[in-house]
């Protein structure tokens, strides 16, 4: 996401650090890393539930759970100015999160990435002459009056043409976007979101991720 934080990197950190996670709070920040240009650190918040279970004689019981939400986060001066990873589906209950917490500056703002990804991904092409867009799921298609379709496409090769035959003269909207990058010997599937997000294995090289960093930076536009 892109954001605007007043003050310091390290300003921001110190914060972090002052509003870090307790057993007693229950919410806080886990702060693993602060430098000049960047700070790494994690969001917990604890959530204490009730879950009923039935034995076979249909007695119930309500068992006490625990758990323990987390969010892994970045924050720097430059684009992406907050990244977050392997957060939860969803960016308003990540944002709500940030918003009680983080900005704890005055003036801080976030915003989030509107970015098509069939644009994203003929900019990273730039980069990466011979990607393939293998997959996508389309939303939002007007069939008739009051009558919309939801379609997943995916193909051996690449599935622009077959999509564009497909829904000609219906817009729709992209939902998912599969790619593959080829580096090297092998080729990385990489995933795209609406939402800005990426999926990418541990194994894809950091080459093919700042391609696509770039790529959003180059095509998204601000959503508030």
């Amino acid at each position: 996401m892109r954001a605007k934080f007043p003050g310091s990197i390290r300003q921001i950190g110190k914060q972090l650090q002052k509003a870090r996670f307790t057993a007693d709070s229950g919410e806080g920040f886990v702060v693993d890393r602060i430098r000049d240009e960047y700070v790494e650190a994690r969001y917990f918040e604890r959530i204490a539930f009730q879950q009923s279970v039935s034995d076979p004689f249909g007695n119930t019981f309500v068992v006490e759970r625990l758990d323990f939400r987390a969010v892994d986060f970045t924050l720097t001066k430059s684009f992406p100015e907050l990244e977050l990873r392997n957060g939860p589906s969803g960016f308003e209950g990540v944002y709500e999160w940030i918003a009680q917490s983080i900005w704890v500056l005055n003036g801080a703002r976030a915003a989030q990435c509107q970015t098509e990804q069939m644009d994203l991904g003929y900019r990273a092409r730039t980069c990466y002459e011979d990607i393939q867009f293998r997959a996508a799921v389309t939303s939002g298609i007007e069939l008739q009056k009051g009558t919309k379709a939801r379609i997943a496409v995916t193909g051996p090769a690449d599935i622009r043409t077959g999509l564009a035959e497909l829904v000609p003269n219906h817009p729709f909207e992209l939902e998912t976007v599969e790619i593959d990058f080829p580096f090297g010997k092998s080729s990385h599937k990489v995933v795209l979101t609406s939402d800005s997000g990426l999926r990418y294995s541990a194994k894809t090289p950091e080459e093919v991720i700042s391609a696509i960093r770039a790529a959003f930076e180059s095509t998204g536009a601000t959503k508030k």
